[in-house]
């Protein structure tokens, strides 16, 4: 660790003893989005397409952002803040596997036989 970051927290511990170690506010450009839409986006992320009426098998970022403003969650948004709140907590809603449903009506006779074994 670089000796100038070991002598702030040094000297802030020295000052202001343990509140010194709090988190400060820090500078820069304020967020442009409350916690509560990044929440939502995330909720968003985790349902599946076609509970929403899509005919998707899953998510692309692209159709993520166009389904959160259709549904009035933002106005806008760009594709780079959902991949970057998405990526946050390792959801990747296009790497979604979801069970494919037989459509032959003996399916549970015949699987029965090799899931047995």
């Amino acid at each position: 660790m670089p000796r100038q970051i070991v002598s702030k927290w040094r000297r802030r511990f020295y000052m202001h003893r343990l509140p010194g170690l709090d988190e400060q506010p820090r500078g820069g450009r304020p967020a442009r989005f409350p916690p509560s839409i990044a929440v939502a986006i995330k909720a968003l992320a985790c349902e599946l397409p076609c509970r929403r009426g899509l005919p998707l098998s899953r998510w692309s970022v692209a159709e993520l952002r166009h389904e959160a403003v259709a549904s009035g969650i933002v106005a806008q948004i760009r594709g780079t803040t959902l991949w970057r709140w998405l990526s946050q907590d390792a959801l990747r809603p296009w790497h979604h596997r979801s069970w494919i449903f037989p459509r032959n009506p003996q399916f549970a006779r015949k699987a029965g036989r090799v899931l047995e074994l």
